[in-house]
């Protein structure tokens, strides 16, 4: 056992560092595109602010810009 400090209230997603923002926004896109209760409220629009800047942050990944034009397309074709 052993005691965990406590340093306050974490920061909002959108305050966060890349690595966490890109983590997140990928599993909030999956929950929503599966139709998951957890992802009730979620928008393309969130996704794509919390997904701002990240894909220059990792210019030699594709991943990261091909997870923003997956996002962009569901919202094209969702009209959400």
């Amino acid at each position: 056992e052993w005691t965990v400090p406590y340093e306050g209230a974490s920061k909002p997603l959108e305050q966060s560092g890349t690595a966490l923002r890109l983590a997140a926004t990928a599993s909030a896109f999956s929950e929503w595109l599966a139709g998951s209760p957890f992802a009730a409220e979620v928008t393309a629009d969130q996704l794509l602010g919390y997904l701002a800047g990240v894909p220059e942050v990792y210019p030699a990944d594709p991943r990261p810009k091909q997870l923003e034009w997956m996002i962009r397309q569901v919202k094209s074709l969702s009209g959400r």
